[in-house]
Order: C-alpha cells, then sequence, then structure tokens
C-alpha cells in the first residue's frame, strides 16, 4: 500500500511539472539543504523523470508564504506545497495527494519515565478520558 501510494503521488508530480518542465528547469519554493518530505518526494519525482530543477529561494531559506504564493501567481515559482484551504484552491491550480496520510494533525502521547506507572492501568479509552493532555508549541 504504501509504495501504490508513493507512486501514485510521483506520477501525480510528474503530470503537474511536466509541461514547465519541457521548456526550462523546475523552479521550486524550496533549498536544495531541505529535508521536509514534500521535497524529498518531489526531488526524487523529478530525478526519476529525468526533469531538471532549481531552487530560486537558495539563499533565502527563510521565505515568507506570502512570497511563495505571489511567486507561483507570477511565474517565478511552478510548485508549492501547502495545507489546503478554500481560499487557495480558489487562487491556485491543487493537486491532492496526503503526503502525510492524514497524520499531519494526529498527535503523540509522551509521558516522563518517572510517570509512565501513571499510564500502566490504562487499557481502554474510558480508562485514558481519565487523564487531562496539553501540548507545547513545538
Amino acid at each position: 500500500m504504501p509504495s501504490r501510494f508513493i507512486k501514485t503521488t510521483i506520477l501525480s508530480i510528474v503530470w503537474l511539472t511536466s509541461a514547465v518542465a519541457y521548456s526550462s528547469p523546475v523552479k521550486l519554493q524550496s533549498y536544495s539543504g531541505d529535508t521536509s518530505l514534500p521535497h524529498k518526494i518531489l526531488v526524487e519525482t523529478l530525478k526519476r523523470a529525468n526533469l531538471e530543477y532549481i531552487y530560486p529561494y537558495a539563499s533565502d531559506k527563510d521565505v515568507s508564504n506570502a512570497r511563495i504564493l505571489n511567486d507561483v501567481k507570477t511565474g517565478s515559482l511552478d510548485v508549492m506545497w501547502s495545507m489546503t484551504s478554500r481560499q487557495l484552491e480558489d487562487d491556485y491550480q491543487a493537486l491532492y495527494f496526503p503526503l502525510f496520510r492524514g497524520m499531519l494533525g494526529m498527535r503523540l502521547a509522551i509521558v516522563k519515565a518517572q510517570n509512565k506507572h501513571l499510564f500502566a492501568g490504562v487499557k481502554t479509552l474510558s480508562d485514558l478520558k481519565a487523564f487531562s493532555a496539553g501540548q507545547g508549541k513545538t
């Protein structure tokens, strides 16, 4: 299943970039040292399709989202990735693939080692509901 998902994603990205890439390198929103999943998938897709790509922001890693959106509109960038919203879908052509497989909003509970005994008896959702959770900034 994950292999099929990745193949579908790669094919979709190739389709998105192919028209632009035949005439010039695909302009990515990222920089060469980016280790994010969207960047890795896009770069691997472009490599497998033997398409050239460049990084217009190579010297500026902290580009604002507003600038990226504007650069896609003006053609300074060819591809960007973002969470979806009605406004973005109205303003841009969206291709839908859940790179994080719907897990972006999921949270993993982390418990300090000295408190793990508090959760030893938790076996059901009802047992878990006796606790309250918090989330830090990151």
